[in-house]
């Protein structure tokens, strides 16, 4: 929480409070609450005290419990969305799997539990304040959101003994939703992989191989694929013609210029396949399908693609295109199967190819793999780190936060409703959406468990998140829940009661209010 700024965010809070609930009965003869140790806290020059901090967290997690309680009380057909947790416009969020700007949202996106759900609502407003600006390992640009967006995170794992968790792994049972406001440089943010496997028996092993060469290398006009490959490449050439000729049973036709050699196939309706991977470099794509494959065909896929359009560095293998899109879906290839890598933008200027002037078509895109990963796809490159800075587990590749940092902002910024798992994934990580109560009371008290050992707050931690899917509008319409909304609305009111030693409104709207914890 940012502590500095307590008295606004307060007073504000209290004022939306009492307008909305102002009826609420009064508790008196409430219980003490229990004692926390007192120490001091030093923000911006002033003083904060422990037990000011766990009065504010509190008054914080009582005040989304009202908001909820009303919330359950109208059948959760009200507006749920504060969506005061925005990121800026031309972030690029995962479709299905294009990746699109954060401000034209595709009907589907991929949530944090590597699947597909709908897209129920979008949002915009104009913001003028301060946003977080995260830098994350594996990523060249940063991304930027406000302060209290939730962020799927793996809390306090990194520090100066960073092989304790190479060793012992990252328990995905301990991932929390947290504010980006406080995330550091000893958290990772979290990517979710694609577990589910869905074969398709006319893609054999030869056939993703020569798919991953078409990425690389290939275009369609009409029915004709062609492949372009330098003529210096002889073994490729003659991989190619192979793989054309196993696979269709025909022999594909040459033709020569003066630095490439252009491999054709025509075969009518035998190469709309092809045309699911995009027509020129700029519009290479993969399609859904390929990333479920299995992981064998996935890697005779990328393994062509790489031969096609990488280069081998003195550390690193680098995979290069000039499709924005494709870039973003190889880093779903790759996780899918367990390989960490870079993904970086670079301007590119003029260059001459034997003499020949080539202009540039926009930036490229660079996906790089050094240490353990490069050696899992027995790809060799120097020894200099033994291995990776990420982590990948069964269903997450994990990404080290290397800084966070506030700058100043002005301007529009957007958030997304989800259906059921209420997330979704940008190149960095899993971010939550606009389902706000549930998931800000599970953070608070989270936070909370982490300064005052109250067994409240982890009861208020699991029952916020065990009725999340219940308060969407979604689950609201099913009618599923409509006898169960009244009971968790009261409980909500117990639970706000336990946390404050009141359920009055009005002890949420002065510093004082409530019991003391000292």
């Amino acid at each position: 929480m940012d502590k500095h700024t307590l008295a606004t965010i307060i007073q504000e809070g209290s004022k939306i409070v009492s307008s909305l609930l102002n009826a609420y009965p009064l508790i008196k003869n409430s219980p003490s609450l229990p004692s926390v140790k007192s120490t001091q806290i030093k923000e911006n020059g002033s003083t904060i005290s422990t037990e000011d901090t766990i009065r504010y967290q509190r008054r914080e997690i009582s005040k989304e419990l009202l908001l909820l309680e009303k919330h359950l009380q109208q059948g959760c057909k009200i507006d749920n969305k504060a969506c005061d947790c925005c990121i800026v416009p031309g972030t690029k969020v995962y479709g299905n799997p294009t990746p699109v700007p954060i401000e034209t949202p595709p009907e589907h996106v991929i949530t944090h539990r590597g699947v597909v759900q709908p897209v129920s609502e979008t949002f915009k407003r104009e913001y003028h304040g301060e946003l977080n600006e995260l830098s994350v390992g594996y990523t060249s640009f940063p991304l930027l959101l406000t302060p209290e967006h939730p962020v799927l995170i793996a809390q306090n794992v990194r520090g100066s003994q960073r092989d304790i968790w190479r060793k012992k792994g990252i328990s995905e049972d301990s991932l929390q939703w947290i504010p980006a406001e406080e995330l550091t440089e000893r958290d990772f943010m979290v990517f979710p992989r694609f577990r589910e496997v869905k074969d398709r028996e006319d893609i054999s092993l030869q056939m993703a191989e020569l798919l991953g060469w078409y990425v690389a290398e290939g275009s369609i006009t009409g029915n004709r694929v062609t492949f372009s490959l330098s003529k210096d490449e002889i073994k490729n050439i003659a991989r190619v013609k192979e793989l054309i000729k196993n696979e269709f049973g025909v022999e594909p036709k040459s033709y020569e210029k003066p630095t490439v050699i252009h491999i054709c196939y025509t075969q009518k309706g035998k190469t709309d396949i092809f045309r699911e991977f995009g027509r020129g470099a700029r519009q290479k794509r993969l399609p859904i399908w390929l990333l479920h494959l299995p992981i064998v065909k996935q890697k005779a896929f990328i393994m062509a693609a790489i031969a096609g359009d990488g280069s081998r560095q003195k550390y690193q293998i680098v995979y290069t295109t000039t499709s924005e899109i494709l870039s973003y879906q190889i880093r779903l290839l790759l996780y899918r199967m367990g390989i960490l890598h870079s993904l970086s933008v670079r301007a590119i200027g003029e260059s001459f190819i034997n003499g020949r002037k080539i202009s540039p078509n926009g930036p490229r895109y660079d996906i790089s793999i050094a240490g353990d990963a490069a050696r899992s796809l027995d790809l060799s490159c120097g020894q200099r780190t033994s291995g990776n800075h990420g982590w990948i587990s069964d269903n997450y590749a994990f990404l080290p936060i290397k800084c966070n940092r506030r700058i100043a902002y002005r301007g529009k910024v957007y958030n997304i409703a989800v259906d059921s798992d209420e997330s979704y994934v940008t190149a960095h990580g899993c971010i939550h959406n606009c389902e706000k109560h549930p998931i800000t009371i599970e953070a608070l008290a989270q936070e909370s468990l982490g300064m005052a050992n109250d067994p409240v707050f982890k009861d208020v931690a699991k029952w916020s998140h065990s009725i999340t899917s219940k308060t969407t509008q979604k689950a609201s319409a099913s009618g599923d829940y409509e006898d169960e909304y009244p009971r968790l609305a009261i409980k909500a009111r117990e639970l706000r009661k336990s946390v404050m030693g009141t359920d009055s409104v009005e002890a949420l709207a002065s510093d004082e209010g409530g019991q003391s914890d000292g």
